[in-house]
């Protein structure tokens, strides 16, 4: 201990003392705040890892969404609608999921409605009307929304799956064609088919007949449906075909008469053959006619062209004057105007019946 006193040596151990303490608080504070650096990393990657799998779980759930109304066509249109890039791309994608659940909400609910309508069929059976309309919205403008409205109809009119699957496609191609609900153009289908007993295995020709009547001519479907509305009584008895009367529905819309008044001339027209006596038989027999004449074998009246035909070359052997007074007579003021156009259009009328001969396809043409 030469040179240093006692308490020079005691000062200096206490102060190598309390270095190491400090040394070791040191090392210490360094662990604690490496941990809770750490601690604070891992709850960095735990919200990281969170995030991503919110992220996951959403995306899985767009896609399912997404496959969903694929089957339908809907989700290209919703969300094309909505596309983009940046914050308004993604607020539309947002609003495009939306209305992606609102279309799957309203196909439950439709398919829902169907089914109750469909009571006591089988399960192969509705799932062959939901694949069908499907497959419809999917070839035409209508969403399956609307598609199945039109099923719904059918439906509640008492077809059975096999008939609403074999009626809806051209009804809701005839929709389609006259810019109208599908359910509305199902119904003027299948009012027309049943007043005039036109089978099924028809179903497609006759959607095509009306849709060439009403592109072809100046009216639309719903005065069409109105014409036959008033006509279709008479047509089931007299045994007129379809394109026969539309091909008068046709000339008599061009001469400003359609709707509900050509269809009530077609009538009042007929309605004079059904008199088997009184003014008007004396008044055929003026012309050189008899009633007979305008009968088939089995009671049915002949074609409306042959008795234009007829009517026509009764006008040519007694002259104007003469045919003109009997026909006032037998056809009345409100049947008279539609004779009189049919007989100075023949060529006209022979001319619709042409354009409805080509009528194969026009429901998809137009």
């Amino acid at each position: 201990m030469s040179g240093y006193s006692v308490s020079y040596i005691y000062r200096f151990v206490v102060q190598g003392q309390h270095a190491v303490r400090q040394a070791a608080r040191s090392q210490r504070d360094v662990a604690n705040a490496s941990a809770k650096a750490a601690r604070g990393l891992n709850a960095a990657e735990r919200s990281t890892r969170a995030a991503g799998n919110a992220a996951d779980r959403a995306a899985s759930q767009y896609q399912n969404l997404a496959r969903r109304m694929r089957a339908t066509r809907t989700i290209g249109r919703e969300l094309g609608r909505f596309g983009g890039m940046g914050a308004i791309g993604g607020f539309g994608t947002a609003m495009g999921v939306g209305s992606v659940v609102r279309e799957i909400h309203s196909q439950q609910k439709a398919m829902n409605m169907i089914r109750a309508n469909m009571q006591g069929f089988s399960k192969d059976q509705y799932e062959s009307v939901r694949q069908n309309i499907m497959g419809v919205a999917k070839d035409t403008p209508f969403t399956f929304g609307q598609t199945a409205g039109a099923a719904l109809e059918l439906a509640r009119m008492g077809y059975t799956p096999e008939q609403l699957n074999q009626l809806l496609r051209p009804g809701v191609a005839l929709g389609g064609a006259a810019a109208i609900d599908p359910g509305k153009a199902v119904d003027i289908l299948t009012n027309a088919m049943a007043a005039l007993e036109i089978p099924l295995s028809k179903t497609s020709h006759t959607a095509d007949l009306l849709t060439q009547a009403f592109t072809n001519s100046n009216q639309d479907l719903l005065q069409l449906r109105e014409a036959l509305k008033f006509a279709q009584p008479t047509m089931a008895g007299t045994g007129h075909q379809l394109n026969e009367t539309l091909g008068l529905f046709m000339l008599l819309s061009k001469r400003g008469l359609k709707g509900g008044i050509a269809g009530t001339t077609y009538a009042r027209m007929m309605e004079a053959f059904d008199k088997s006596s009184g003014t008007s038989g004396k008044a055929f027999a003026k012309l050189g006619l008899n009633r007979d004449e305008f009968f088939t074998a089995n009671g049915k009246n002949i074609g409306l062209g042959a008795i234009i035909k007829k009517l026509s070359d009764a006008k040519d052997r007694v002259g104007l004057k003469a045919f003109k007074e009997s026909a006032y007579t037998i056809f009345g003021a409100r049947a008279n105007r539609g004779v009189k156009l049919l007989l100075d259009n023949l060529d006209v009328y022979q001319k619709q019946l042409k354009i409805l001969e080509q009528s194969n396809g026009a429901t998809w043409r137009a």
